[in-house]
């Protein structure tokens, strides 16, 4: 249906797979036949010609002209859209005249409800990709081979584009594909590489810059309003105790799924997959029990760094913790989790550990929630944790507003 000959005239100009779309084809003819004249566009459709970045080059090359006015309202009032996951649309008036043309940079548009009544304001920036959050942070070359995770213990060797690299340094994957709100679901720490595209290895070099994305990608809540709205890049240094806010938040929200695993097996290679991101020091019930945990741990891995469990051992986040001045509302999230470690531990032996696949004792959070709760031990303690944990998002939350991370809010009457 869109193998056109405006398509092939797109293809020719360099344009891009965004003329697969009808409504650009269209928006290309119209620019191409009415630019230069007393000329008003009005357009409904959704707002990726503004904001997306495969639409960069249509904006920077095609779309030039003058906001005039305009509003958005949910796609739900249209049949035959998902009942899941709902975006906005757009009603925009352009001025196409040759004395006002340039490209289109941050427009408001009044939000409509359904019942067409005007609830707020959203502005709506037209960004250049190189100002995305997803271009801000490094992404190191993977060049070693490690098992591939398709789930938090799940390996999966199965898919014919393998992904199963790692970068020197590797503690954990972080899986952040595209960089709009409505991938929030698929924003994840992993104690591997991500089977399939969409993340990169967090090593030392960059663990500060991956909290920091996996924070942002997480905390704001997806509504239809900003379903399709772009992270950008922090607009000036973010402060250390703003970074250690976010890596403390990450470490207990329910998408750390890293873990630590024994003896996986893949491509006729045994791997030992360590926890670096278990965050403290093996002091008390910890350093106690380590030994009992974990005999006859060897001194290397492949592929992972050495780790020893005798007493004494710490893991890089643990360590990295520990040089950081926390909030308040960090310490208090960090105090509880470390209740509920401790209670992990003392309850060690009657825990469906085998169900988890736990045999260390730097076994990830995603592993150690899920067991106490299938033993139905520490609600009260949970319970707390989601408290403090919310805490400490209603503290992060306007500072991705401050750094520019996330766009302007929303205004609501």
């Amino acid at each position: 249906m869109s193998d056109t000959k405006i398509r092939k005239q797109m293809h020719a100009d360099g344009l891009g797979e965004v003329s697969r779309e009808l409504y650009v084809q269209f928006l290309y003819r119209i620019v191409q036949e009415f630019q230069y004249r007393e000329t008003f566009l009005g357009l409904f459709s959704p707002l990726k010609y503004l904001i997306s970045a495969n639409y960069q080059k249509f904006r920077d090359r095609v779309f030039q002209a003058e906001f005039h006015s305009g509003f958005v309202f949910s796609s739900e009032n249209f049949g035959g859209t998902s009942k899941t996951s709902h975006f906005p649309v757009g009603f925009i008036l352009w001025n196409l005249s040759a004395a006002v043309c340039r490209p289109p940079s941050a427009v408001s548009l009044d939000i409509l409800n359904s019942s067409a009544q005007k609830i707020g304001v959203k502005t709506v920036k037209s960004v250049n990709r190189n100002d995305f959050l997803s271009r801000w942070i490094k992404r190191p070359r993977g060049t070693k081979i490690f098992p591939p995770f398709g789930s938090a213990l799940t390996i999966k060797s199965g898919n014919v584009d393998t992904r199963n690299r790692i970068a020197d340094g590797f503690l954990a994957s972080l899986m952040c594909p595209g960089n709009e709100l409505q991938n929030q679901q698929q924003t994840a720490f992993l104690s591997g590489p991500q089977a399939s595209a969409g993340a990169l290895s967090v090593t030392p070099d960059n663990f500060e810059q991956a909290v920091v994305v996996f924070a942002a990608r997480r905390i704001p809540k997806d509504t239809w309003v900003n379903h399709v709205d772009q992270f950008l890049r922090p607009n000036q240094e973010l402060s250390p105790q703003f970074i250690a806010d976010c890596a403390v938040w990450s470490l207990f929200d329910n998408k750390n799924q890293t873990v630590a695993l024994r003896n996986v097996v893949y491509q006729d290679q045994v791997y030992q997959v360590v926890n670096h991101f278990f965050p403290f020091m093996q002091t008390g019930n910890v350093a106690q029990r380590s030994d009992r945990i974990d005999p006859g741990v060897p001194a290397k891995y492949p592929v992972a760094p050495a780790i020893a469990c005798a007493p004494g051992f710490h893991t890089f986040v643990a360590n990295w913790l520990a040089k950081q001045t926390l909030s308040a509302e960090a310490q208090a999230v960090l105090g509880t989790a470390r209740e509920i470690h401790q209670l992990f531990f003392a309850h060690w032996d009657a825990l469906p550990r085998a169900e988890f696949k736990i045999e260390t004792h730097d076994a990830g959070w995603y592993q150690i929630r899920l067991a106490l709760s299938k033993a139905e031990l520490g609600t009260d303690l949970f319970a707390e944790l989601k408290d403090r944990h919310e805490q400490l998002k209603e503290k992060i939350l306007p500072q991705l507003y401050h750094y520019g991370i996330l766009n302007v809010p929303i205004q609501l009457f």
